[in-house]
């Protein structure tokens, strides 16, 4: 697994996913939260499978991986 997400794109995924915590927190419904965990979890890990199935690759840095 290579990292595929910068620090840019973790950083806005996070924050939708704070957005989308206030939103159920405030009465919205819990089914957002299913879509913005996958967010947070994409942000933490540095990697997103979709990014990778697509080749998209938004981390500038040093090449990791084999």
């Amino acid at each position: 697994m290579t990292t595929n997400i910068s620090g840019p794109d973790g950083a806005i995924r996070t924050l939708l996913f704070i957005i989308a915590l206030i939103y159920v927190i405030l009465g919205g419904s819990w089914m957002w939260m299913v879509p913005a965990t996958v967010l947070l979890a994409t942000a933490m890990l540095a990697w997103c499978p979709l990014y990778d199935m697509f080749g998209i690759n938004t981390y500038k840095g040093e090449k990791q991986g084999h």
